[in-house]
């Protein structure tokens, strides 16, 4: 069994973001606007005032839009950058509503790489989709080894 390096694990976390990104926004689209990015999140089953709280987040300058800059610097710091002044409380939500985010995105991620549509993502559909990213089949093999915690 292969494992894939620190680096090469962490290249395909970034894509995998990457594609939960432009499978929410669209390949070619680099932003969405807080209705668009609430109208997703409900429609994968997030209350509004949650979604509303998330893209808050992720909106790090304000613009009320979200850009693709700025997904991945909150992505990839793998945390929610809380105001020093929040409550444990509202960290907390916060938290809360970065880990329903990520994880809408990624399961809309996951749904367009099921190429098959039979719920699950095999060896080579994983590999398939990374593959435009420049990630060599057996980097991408390694990770999925390492991600596939139930082995099926």
């Amino acid at each position: 069994e292969m494992a894939a390096s620190a680096e090469s694990f962490q290249k395909v976390k970034m894509q995998l973001m990457k594609l939960a990104f432009y499978s929410v926004v669209g390949v070619g689209q680099h932003d969405l606007t807080a209705t668009q990015f609430e109208g997703f999140m409900i429609a994968m089953g997030v209350q509004r005032e949650v979604a509303s709280r998330a893209f808050r987040i992720f909106d790090l300058n304000r613009d009320g839009t979200l850009h693709v800059d700025e997904f991945f610097t909150i992505a990839a710091s793998g945390g929610v950058p809380c105001r020093p002044d929040a409550s444990e409380h509202q960290r907390q939500l916060e938290v809360e509503a970065f880990r329903l985010v990520l994880h809408a995105m990624l399961r809309t991620a996951f749904y367009k790489m099921d190429v098959n549509g039979d719920q699950t993502l095999s060896p080579d559909e994983f590999a398939d989709a990374l593959g435009p990213a420049m990630i060599s089949r057996d980097d991408a093999l390694a990770a999925f080894t390492q991600m596939d915690t139930d082995h099926n």
